[in-house]
């Protein structure tokens, strides 16, 4: 069972990208969560707390059943188990960091306890979810946690959205900045304060992540790397092995989730030094 929903409330447009809940039984033990920008909330609803893997055989670490994890420079190695009955929110790039006070470098190639950040309502959050059976109902009682715990940065949303879109329309740093009047400083502080990582990084994992859909439908390779502003082939190959840890040629991403994939590589992932 897979469900997923926008919110209703206006005051999350921008900030949540999508509600969800997800059941299941995959026949793998272990996979991949690519390298990304988005943030999100989880709730384990199967068990009682959430594991990142060093490798099959040691825990990096675990937290509670409801958590945050932020952007990802590097993959994560995660077991299955956590996808036997989980729901959870994608983020909007700087939206984890719009209901909660804590910069959102914390989050970055990590996860932290719900309860970290809002106390024994996380917790009671996952209480009600237990007790709701209904996906729609369940999607309904975390957008009403989300719209109570909202900070309202109105202005500095509109500046990170009106950025971010500079960014992906090609606008340079060098030009953002003009046009915004941020010195350096100022736009490095405010990506690590609401997104975790310095405006360059984020481009690069971004660009990163915006090849995994056209890989998992078989796009050439060629036309990856030319779409999505890499010199050559060879460049887009060097990037896509330095967040994924493998070649294009050797991913695998699982069946209608490109962002996961299997483990392919017995290589040990560790937190990257980009930020």
């Amino acid at each position: 069972m897979n469900y997923s929903t926008t919110p209703r409330s206006q005051k999350l447009t921008g900030l949540v990208q999508s509600i969800w809940c997800y059941q299941a039984e995959p026949a793998h033990e272990f996979e991949h969560v690519q390298a990304g920008v988005n943030s999100q909330l989880l709730v384990n609803l199967h068990e009682h707390e959430l594991r990142h893997w060093t490798d099959p055989h040691r825990v990096l670490r675990t937290t509670g059943p409801v958590a945050a994890q932020g952007l990802l420079t590097t993959p994560l190695l995660i077991d299955t188990k956590q996808k036997r009955n989980v729901c959870g929110v994608a983020f909007s790039s700087y939206g984890l960091s719009a209901f909660c006070n804590a910069s959102a470098s914390l989050f970055t190639d990590s996860i932290v306890d719900a309860t970290e950040l809002w106390g024994q309502r996380a917790t009671g959050l996952r209480d009600s979810l237990v007790r709701e059976a209904d996906p729609v109902e369940r999607c309904r009682l975390i957008e009403y946690f989300l719209v109570e715990h909202l900070i309202c940065r109105d202005d500095e949303n509109r500046l990170l959205e009106h950025i971010l879109c500079s960014m992906q329309s090609g606008v340079t740093i060098s030009a953002i900045r003009r046009k915004t009047g941020l010195s350096q400083r100022a736009l490095h502080n405010l990506f690590e304060r609401r997104i975790g990582v310095r405006p360059k990084i984020f481009a690069r994992v971004d660009r990163f992540n915006s090849t995994l859909g056209p890989l998992s439908d078989d796009v050439p390779l060629t036309e990856i790397a030319l779409s999505n502003g890499f010199s050559d082939q060879p460049h887009f190959t060097r990037e896509f092995r330095h967040f994924s840890g493998n070649a294009p040629t050797h991913h695998q991403p699982l069946t209608n989730e490109c962002h996961h994939a299997h483990v392919t590589s017995d290589k040990l992932f560790k937190t990257s030094n980009l930020r």
